[in-house]
């Protein structure tokens, strides 16, 4: 990990990328972090924090095809948000369709442990936003 995670996590800690719960755990903590502002003096540095959500955001996306399908949802969530502010761009749209694809896919074949209302969620947002 990186400085910035040894500054603000336990010294015992990594997170686990295969880990969903980590992973949404690691990516919120990265989002509050962006929320201090700049003249708290608890805020990391700016380029520091980009850095540290670049590689995240690349973790992630190196992760995503090793994902059960019920966590794609949370797994696509935490990519977008980390790539955007880890890059100051959107993440390729050819790369979350294909997630969302297998997410989508996988609730219609009755995965259980995908939640209708998250669905709901991903195809409304998806419309919004375009």
């Amino acid at each position: 990990m990186t400085l910035l995670s040894q500054k603000y996590l336990p010294s015992d800690y990594t997170p686990d990328i295969a880990d969903i719960g980590d992973v949404a755990g690691y990516t919120h903590l990265l989002l509050m972090l962006s929320r201090i502002p700049a003249d708290n003096p608890a805020a990391p540095d700016p380029r520091e924090l980009a850095m540290s959500m670049r590689r995240w955001s690349d973790s992630i996306r190196s992760q995503m095809p090793h994902y059960a399908p019920e966590h794609l949802g949370r797994a696509i969530e935490c990519y977008d948000i980390s790539h955007r502010l880890g890059y100051n761009e959107r993440p390729d749209s050819r790369t979350i369709d294909e997630y969302r694809r297998q997410y989508f896919d996988s609730w219609a074949r009755g995965n259980d442990r995908i939640n209708e209302s998250d669905i709901y969620a991903m195809v409304s947002r998806n419309i919004t936003v375009r």
